[in-house]
């Protein structure tokens, strides 16, 4: 999914890499920065 992002060619994970593979959601609570260059 994240890899149709970066290309126009369709990409597929070998079946091994996707039983290798974590995944987890990360949730935001606050978030700080800073505008530049205006």
């Amino acid at each position: 999914m994240i890899m149709a992002q970066y290309s126009d060619e369709p990409f597929e994970f070998p079946a091994n890499k996707v039983k290798a593979a974590a995944v987890f959601k990360v949730e935001i609570e606050s978030m700080t920065g800073k505008q530049s260059g205006l």
